[in-house]
């Protein structure tokens, strides 16, 4: 006899049997959400072929999210019914042939150095805006000189930076490799956060301790839910920014911006360890080829 009925029971075991990530876990309670909301269904076995294939058109057609979006959707909705199988569910069959999406690859972008500026610009000018902008001005250099992913950032505790050895712990639970390493801080990174620590610090009215995270929304805007910022608040800072600059930005462009400049100075397995990826060739997948260099060697 199987001990799980609802979606929430089922993500509760596949948790204590699988030690998933805290990230895998959140998107699942997010994808079965959206698919209970939608399809009204609450149980396992009350579900249906065709609430899938209505849910899967609730999302592209009136939610409008992309195709990888969806597929991501699809890949968790997967895992986790398909635990259920393994631990007694019979309604595996529901998901048969029930496939991905063929996704179109775009060209990776990148953001260029005047963007850049830009977008620092618009954060120099609260009339236009009610962040704080020197707060998002560190998060943005932050993304440039590391190209660390958004749950990387938020993760990021005062114990995992070395200032003395200009180094940054990457810690195992934020990585999708489950793996830590330690990347450099560039100078002008280090002036960040010597100015961050000394704000925090006052804000704080102590020393911060080293499981503290480093960068804590809340702490400097009151309004926020919580005590720590989220992923969530990195989204819309920069859906935000996005909207009134013109910039199509995000952290992951800010990851591509990053990859790539450090692609065209030729060390490539260096590259590969400061971005985490355990195939070199994900690495590549994030750099952005130099038309003026091809330019260049066909001249030649």
């Amino acid at each position: 006899m199987r001990n799980f009925q609802s979606f929430d029971d089922l993500i509760n075991l596949y948790t204590r049997e699988r030690t998933p990530s805290k990230a895998m876990v959140q998107q699942l309670g997010v994808v079965t959400r959206s698919f209970r909301q939608f399809a009204k269904v609450h149980h396992l076995d009350d579900i249906q072929r065709n609430h899938l294939l209505e849910w899967k058109q609730h999302l592209l057609n009136e939610r409008q999210v992309t195709v990888t979006s969806y597929n991501n959707y699809l890949r968790h909705f997967k895992t986790l019914l398909n635990f259920a199988g393994e631990m007694g569910w019979d309604g595996t069959v529901v998901m048969k042939g029930i496939r991905r999406l063929p996704e179109h690859k775009k060209k990776k972008r990148t953001l260029t150095n005047e963007s850049v500026q830009k977008i620092i610009g618009y954060l120099h000018q609260p009339q236009q805006h009610n962040m704080p902008g020197w707060f998002w001005e560190a998060v943005v250099k932050t993304l440039y000189y590391t190209g660390m992913r958004r749950r990387q950032l938020v993760g990021l505790r005062w114990g995992d930076i070395d200032r003395q050895h200009s180094t940054i712990m990457l810690r195992a639970e934020n990585s999708k490799t489950r793996e830590e390493w330690s990347i450099p801080v560039a100078p002008p990174l280090q002036a960040v956060f010597d100015e961050l620590a000394r704000l925090t610090q006052a804000r704080l009215g102590r020393m911060f301790r080293t499981d503290e995270q480093v960068f804590n929304l809340p702490l400097f805007k009151s309004g926020y839910k919580g005590k720590v910022m989220t992923v969530e608040h990195v989204s819309a800072a920069f859906r935000r920014i996005r909207e009134n600059t013109g910039i199509e930005v995000s952290p992951h462009r800010f990851r591509h911006t990053f990859a790539t400049k450090l692609a065209k100075q030729g060390k490539i397995r260096d590259l590969q360890q400061m971005m985490g990826h355990s195939d070199v060739r994900t690495t590549l997948g994030y750099v952005q080829p130099d038309l003026n260099n091809m330019r260049q060697m066909l001249g030649d």
